[in-house]
């Protein structure tokens, strides 16, 4: 025991503690483990990092927020996209009160919506039939099986080669305004007047 106390004592010595009651306080107020998250209190991002001269322009305010309302705030990025809630986007909120069954259709500009009318109106011209009623003729209504067999007819193949987009889709009328169908689900996915 006696030896292990001095060979301690020659240690501290190396050290430079002058007594071991010292080192042996000094030791005991250590913590072993450095501390982390909050109780380390702030911490700094850069804390040990130097900042270049020049780096940053004169005059101009870093923000640190990549978003904001909605909007990316990256150089270049695009303003009026998908991602901007409807209270900050007016064509956002426009696009939230469309049935989903119209958002398919929504980008047809009118030279393509009047190509499609009097594509399908040659067509439709020459056929005899019933056209569907006039509680289907909304965006987003379901036609009955009944319906569709009677009055569906599918595009004609100029529009489809022209507007892939369309294949799968059928046409009937009513009143004058031209319906089209997605030929699977019945459902009405455009209104051409």
């Amino acid at each position: 025991m006696q030896t292990a106390t001095c060979s301690l004592r020659i240690v501290l010595a190396l050290l430079g503690a002058t007594s071991c009651g010292s080192a042996m306080a000094q030791t005991a107020s250590e913590d072993p483990a450095p501390k982390s998250g909050s109780a380390a209190g702030p911490r700094k991002s850069d804390q040990n990092a130097t900042e270049e001269s020049g780096s940053k322009v004169g005059g101009t305010a870093q923000s640190n927020e990549v978003l904001v309302n909605g909007a990316l705030t990256a150089q270049g990025a695009p303003t009026d996209t998908d991602t901007i809630p409807s209270m900050y986007s007016t064509r956002t909120a426009a696009d939230d009160k469309l049935p989903i069954a119209a958002y398919t259709f929504k980008h047809l500009t009118d030279e393509q919506r009047s190509f499609i009318r009097s594509d399908v109106g040659s067509v439709s011209s020459g056929t005899s039939g019933t056209s569907a009623s006039g509680e289907y003729a909304v965006v987003g209504a379901e036609l009955p099986p009944k319906v569709a067999l009677e009055n569906l007819k599918p595009l004609p193949d100029a529009i489809v080669a022209k507007l892939p987009e369309m294949r799968g889709i059928a046409f009937t009328t009513y009143g004058g305004k031209l319906l089209l169908i997605n030929a699977k689900s019945r459902m009405v996915v455009a209104v051409i007047d």
